[in-house]
């Protein structure tokens, strides 16, 4: 449960790729809705719409499916700085 108070004790902190290089990155998500892409080309470039849809069920993507492709530090990410969030020992990856 989201306690502002208690977030307010949180500290940023910086996450060296060092130490946390490969560190999984648990994003996940459910949505109800997407969007439809057409692109059709024509004579001076492309005629693009974008139609949002609502899906007949929701759909979840969660990490486990994609074995985990979001992780700090990867090697096509130049120049990358990690930062969390520490309260009492544990590391919040953002």
């Amino acid at each position: 449960m989201w306690d502002e108070k208690d977030q307010m004790k949180d500290r940023i902190i910086h996450l060296p790729g060092e130490q946390w290089k490969g560190t999984v990155v648990p994003i996940g998500y459910t949505t109800e809705t997407y969007y439809d892409v057409n692109m059709h080309k024509v004579s001076d470039g492309y005629d693009i719409t974008i139609h949002k849809r609502k899906f007949d069920v929701p759909v979840t993507h969660c990490p486990e499916v994609y074995d985990f492709p979001d992780k700090l530090y990867r090697e096509h990410w130049e120049k990358a700085f990690a930062w969390g969030s520490s309260k009492r020992r544990m590391v919040n990856r953002i």
